[in-house]
């Protein structure tokens, strides 16, 4: 399967341009060479309570907005066309790659998903690891809070003392709404960011306990000491879930390598590629098992999901 000189050089300028912006993305950002969108507007933006005049494009809007929702979330603070153009170059780039060894259209098209997936899951998995340690750190900080409030100090100067003694990513959640509030913004806004932009269940009963404290009063105090105890129940409890589903999760990603591998062992033998991606026979199979495996893990891990 040769490929013409026009194609294949057309093919290699199109993966050595999603390679260079790739590269370039990957050096504005962790390089710092260009500024970033500031943090605080962009959530504050999202979560204040004021209205907004309807999207003239309301889906590019909502991709907008997940896309922001999740990079924030993975703790890069990336303006959501980057984070569009990392998981487009991503996809570009493997199928470009695949496209020059196997000269076949639809196997390029199966690597571009795979690389704009692997992407996507790159995200996910910062996400979920930032998330983690969230959860993990909230405990402490809560009895922290409760010593520094029975120590005699008010709520902002609390914050600002826990914020700066407590590692990320929460100690960089907390002085991001400190400084929200000496920006201006109300305590209790702040605090339902706070826990809006988490999007953590745990996170946002703390910030939830703050307000209500900030708006009725009470012993605030006793109530973060029950918080703590309440997040360390919880914690435990993720725990012992994790465990038990372990083995099902263990299965799951199993039979989620399976099926590329497979391809991937029959796309170096030519006749199971030939019969694979050259017939309408394979190529109808291929797409049938495809999207039952998709539709499959789908089930499975909505079984396994732990609602945190």
């Amino acid at each position: 399967m040769a490929i013409d000189p026009e194609t294949g050089a057309v093919l290699g300028f199109v993966v050595a341009g999603g390679l260079a912006a790739l590269l370039m993305l990957l050096v504005r950002q962790f390089i710092n060479l260009a500024p970033t969108v500031p943090d605080e507007q962009s959530w504050v933006r999202l979560r204040l309570e004021v209205p907004t005049p309807p999207a003239a494009h309301p889906a590019a809007e909502s991709l907008d907005r997940s896309l922001e929702q999740l990079t924030l979330g993975a703790g890069l603070n990336w303006h959501p066309l980057v984070s569009f153009l990392f998981i487009a170059c991503s996809g570009t780039l493997a199928g470009g790659l695949v496209f020059l060894r196997w000269d076949d259209p639809l196997a390029a098209g199966l690597g571009a998903i795979s690389g704009m997936s692997a992407a996507c899951v790159v995200f996910i998995v910062l996400r979920d690891r930032r998330r983690r340690k969230l959860r993990d750190q909230l405990p402490t900080t809560a009895e922290m809070l409760a010593r520094a409030v029975r120590a005699g100090e008010s709520i902002e100067q609390a914050l600002l003392s826990i914020a700066q003694r407590t590692p990320a990513p929460l100690g960089a959640e907390l002085g991001r709404a400190v400084r929200q509030v000496s920006l201006g913004l109300p305590v209790a806004t702040a605090l339902r960011v706070l826990g809006s932009r988490s999007r953590i269940v745990d996170l946002q009963l703390f910030a939830a306990a703050l307000v209500v404290h900030r708006q009725t009063g009470g012993q605030l105090a006793v109530a973060l000491d029950r918080m703590a105890a309440m997040l360390r129940a919880r914690a435990r409890y993720r725990q012992r879930i994790r465990s038990v589903t372990a083995s099902g999760r263990l299965a799951t990603l199993f039979t989620a390598a399976a099926g590329p591998l497979l391809i991937a062992y029959f796309m170096y033998d030519e006749k199971y590629a030939h019969s694979l991606f050259y017939t309408d026979g394979g190529r109808m199979w291929l797409a049938v098992s495809a999207g039952l495996e998709l539709v499959g893990l789908i089930w499975v891990a909505s079984l396994l999901r732990i609602e945190t």
